[in-house]
């Protein structure tokens, strides 16, 4: 039981390994910033990350919805995360923008039970949705394990270890032993 959260760099293969999470019947919490930006992009909006007119809005939506969509996590399940709220924090800080104290605080008062860190795979691809380059790629994967380790989660780091199979059972592994976590 429980809510864990699975963050990581673009091309990290989250969503590979979500995917074989979800077909294993584990309540995979979709990516809320993927959500407004598929959204956008199919009714021919154009506020999404890569539009600069739009980024900050685009931040603001989406901290709104990820705190939503957190909050709506209720019961005794085991909820596991695609993304959070501290990657938003990350985002901040890959613009050059000071992360509001509001969205410090939400991220600090969180309360996951662990946090999977994705190191990226030895490959990058943009897609539709994923844009950044891949030296931003590089600078948020290492944001992204500085804000969660400072703001105090618990991050067991997921190497690119064998298949996607294999890290998922490394998480399945992790959560019901807490060992790591």
């Amino acid at each position: 039981m429980g809510r864990y959260v699975i963050t990581g760099g673009p091309c990290s293969g989250k969503t590979t390994l979500l995917g074989i999470l979800s077909g294993q019947d584990y309540c995979v919490v979709p990516e809320t910033a993927e959500l407004i930006i598929k959204d956008q992009l199919e009714n021919g909006g154009d506020m999404v990350p890569s539009n600069p007119l739009r980024r900050e809005e685009f931040q603001d939506v989406l901290m709104r919805r990820q705190l939503e969509t957190e909050k709506a996590i209720i019961g005794d399940g085991l909820y596991i995360l695609d993304r959070a709220l501290p990657d938003n924090v990350a985002y901040n800080l890959l613009d050059g923008n000071r992360p509001t104290e509001n969205l410090l605080d939400l991220s600090r008062s969180a309360d996951y039970d662990c946090v999977f860190f994705l190191e990226q795979l030895p490959f990058y691809e943009t897609s539709e949705v994923r844009k950044e380059s891949y030296e931003d790629a590089k600078k948020l994967s290492t944001l992204l394990r500085y804000v969660y380790n400072s703001l105090g989660y618990d991050v067991v780091d997921v190497s690119p270890m064998g298949s996607a199979n294999d890290r998922a059972e490394f998480i399945v592994d992790t959560i019901k032993n807490k060992g790591l976590c």
